[in-house]
Protein backbone atom coordinates (compact mmCIF):
# COMPACT_ATOMS: atom_id res chain seq x y z
CA UNK A 1 0.00 0.00 0.00
CA UNK A 2 1.51 3.03 -1.06
CA UNK A 3 0.86 5.74 1.34
CA UNK A 4 2.33 9.11 -0.02
CA UNK A 5 0.38 11.24 -1.33
CA UNK A 6 -0.25 12.15 -4.80
CA UNK A 7 0.29 15.88 -5.83
CA UNK A 8 -2.70 16.15 -7.93
CA UNK A 9 -4.92 14.79 -4.52
CA UNK A 10 -3.08 17.98 -3.10
CA UNK A 11 -3.62 20.70 -5.27
CA UNK A 12 -7.65 19.50 -5.53
CA UNK A 13 -7.78 19.82 -2.07
CA UNK A 14 -6.20 23.09 -1.99
CA UNK A 15 -8.40 24.21 -4.98
CA UNK A 16 -11.70 23.59 -2.72
CA UNK A 17 -13.58 27.14 -1.49
CA UNK A 18 -15.05 26.52 1.93
CA UNK A 19 -16.94 28.90 3.51
CA UNK A 20 -17.23 28.99 7.13
CA UNK A 21 -20.22 31.00 8.52
CA UNK A 22 -19.91 34.33 10.28
CA UNK A 23 -18.55 33.77 13.58
CA UNK A 24 -17.37 29.84 13.09
CA UNK A 25 -13.75 30.94 14.51
CA UNK A 26 -14.88 32.64 16.82
CA UNK A 27 -16.61 30.46 18.55
CA UNK A 28 -13.63 27.39 18.60
CA UNK A 29 -13.25 26.64 22.14
CA UNK A 30 -9.05 25.69 22.76
CA UNK A 31 -8.85 22.08 24.86
CA UNK A 32 -7.10 23.55 27.69
CA UNK A 33 -10.13 26.29 28.10
CA UNK A 34 -12.52 22.75 27.83
CA UNK A 35 -10.22 21.13 30.44
CA UNK A 36 -10.23 24.26 32.78
CA UNK A 37 -13.61 24.60 32.50
CA UNK A 38 -14.44 21.10 33.29
CA UNK A 39 -12.41 21.36 35.93
CA UNK A 40 -14.44 24.44 37.50
CA UNK A 41 -17.85 22.53 37.68
CA UNK A 42 -16.02 19.42 38.89
CA UNK A 43 -15.04 21.51 42.21
CA UNK A 44 -18.17 23.57 42.17
CA UNK A 45 -19.92 20.44 42.38
CA UNK A 46 -17.62 19.14 45.16
CA UNK A 47 -18.20 22.38 46.95
CA UNK A 48 -21.85 21.70 46.53
CA UNK A 49 -21.82 18.90 47.94
CA UNK A 50 -19.54 19.34 50.96
CA UNK A 51 -21.73 22.32 51.99
CA UNK A 52 -24.61 20.17 51.62
CA UNK A 53 -23.50 17.46 53.91
CA UNK A 54 -22.10 20.46 56.35
CA UNK A 55 -25.53 21.41 56.04
CA UNK A 56 -27.14 18.35 57.28
CA UNK A 57 -24.33 17.28 60.00
CA UNK A 58 -25.60 20.38 61.77
CA UNK A 59 -29.37 19.88 61.11
CA UNK A 60 -29.00 16.12 62.71
CA UNK A 61 -27.95 17.74 66.11
CA UNK A 62 -25.75 16.93 68.92
CA UNK A 63 -28.68 14.21 70.30
CA UNK A 64 -27.82 12.34 66.93
CA UNK A 65 -24.27 12.43 67.05
CA UNK A 66 -24.07 11.31 70.26
CA UNK A 67 -26.52 8.32 69.81
CA UNK A 68 -24.55 7.31 66.52
CA UNK A 69 -21.63 7.35 68.88
CA UNK A 70 -22.97 4.84 71.28
CA UNK A 71 -24.32 2.73 69.13
CA UNK A 72 -21.11 2.36 67.07
CA UNK A 73 -19.55 1.72 70.10
CA UNK A 74 -22.00 -0.84 71.27
CA UNK A 75 -21.78 -2.96 67.85
CA UNK A 76 -18.27 -2.06 67.69
CA UNK A 77 -18.65 -0.10 64.49
CA UNK A 78 -16.45 2.87 65.09
CA UNK A 79 -12.55 3.12 65.50
CA UNK A 80 -11.22 5.70 67.69
CA UNK A 81 -10.40 7.72 64.87
CA UNK A 82 -13.90 7.60 63.76
CA UNK A 83 -15.62 8.31 67.16
CA UNK A 84 -13.06 11.33 67.20
CA UNK A 85 -14.87 12.33 63.83
CA UNK A 86 -18.30 12.04 65.28
CA UNK A 87 -17.28 14.01 68.59
CA UNK A 88 -16.75 16.94 66.51
CA UNK A 89 -19.91 16.64 64.30
CA UNK A 90 -21.69 16.63 67.29
CA UNK A 91 -19.44 19.80 68.89
CA UNK A 92 -20.56 21.58 65.58
CA UNK A 93 -23.85 21.23 66.21
CA UNK A 94 -23.54 22.10 70.23
CA UNK A 95 -21.29 25.25 69.42
CA UNK A 96 -21.63 26.30 66.10
CA UNK A 97 -18.12 27.88 66.25
CA UNK A 98 -15.78 24.26 65.55
CA UNK A 99 -14.47 24.08 62.24
CA UNK A 100 -14.65 21.07 59.86
CA UNK A 101 -12.38 20.58 56.58
CA UNK A 102 -13.90 19.13 53.85
CA UNK A 103 -11.68 15.81 54.42
CA UNK A 104 -13.57 15.71 58.15
CA UNK A 105 -17.20 16.63 56.92
CA UNK A 106 -16.89 13.88 53.80
CA UNK A 107 -15.43 11.20 56.26
CA UNK A 108 -18.16 11.77 59.03
CA UNK A 109 -20.64 11.42 56.25
CA UNK A 110 -19.36 8.28 55.16
CA UNK A 111 -18.77 6.88 58.78
CA UNK A 112 -22.67 7.72 58.68
CA UNK A 113 -23.61 6.07 55.83
CA UNK A 114 -21.47 2.92 56.52
CA UNK A 115 -23.14 2.69 60.10
CA UNK A 116 -26.62 2.93 58.71
CA UNK A 117 -25.59 0.07 55.85
CA UNK A 118 -24.72 -2.22 59.41
CA UNK A 119 -28.40 -1.57 60.13
CA UNK A 120 -27.91 0.92 62.79
CA UNK A 121 -30.32 3.45 61.90
CA UNK A 122 -30.59 6.61 64.39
Amino acid sequence: MNLQKKPQSWEDYKSVNIQYPNGFFSSLVSTFVLDEKNEEEAKLIQSDAHVNHLTQIFELGTDYWNRLIKEGYEHRLLTSKESQLLLLAAKLCSTGNTYLSDSKVEAIWAIRERIGKEGIII
